[in-house]
């Protein structure tokens, strides 16, 4: 199991539609991935670029809005993506949908 945590000021850049619908939001910034699947969580990769991706589909959000999310290393080496297309990480409101919870963009 891995855990991926971005340190404050690590957050570079937030892009945004909230009057359209679905609402869209992304955010990209650097992470840290620690293995905590031992008592001691164990760094494998330090300062990954991050992005993730969502829309803000419908009240109340459970299997409707979607989710992206996207690591890569400093030489741009995929690490891991919710929704790989081949070239890109694919996110739009037909993608794989959240099977519970409700994302809220304000």
């Amino acid at each position: 199991m891995y855990q991926i945590k971005v340190s404050n000021g690590q957050l570079q850049s937030v892009s945004e539609n909230l009057t359209s619908t679905p609402a869209y939001a992304q955010l990209t910034g650097n992470a840290i991935i620690q293995d905590v699947t031992w008592p001691n969580p164990v760094s494998v990769g330090g300062k990954v670029s991050l992005i993730l991706q969502m829309y803000d589909v419908a009240e109340p959000g459970a299997n409707a809005d979607t989710l992206a999310i996207q690591l890569t290393d400093s030489t741009y080496g995929l690490w891991m993506s919710s929704n790989w297309s081949g070239t890109k990480t694919e996110i739009n409101t037909t993608a794989p949908q959240i099977q519970g919870g409700n994302l809220q963009l304000h």
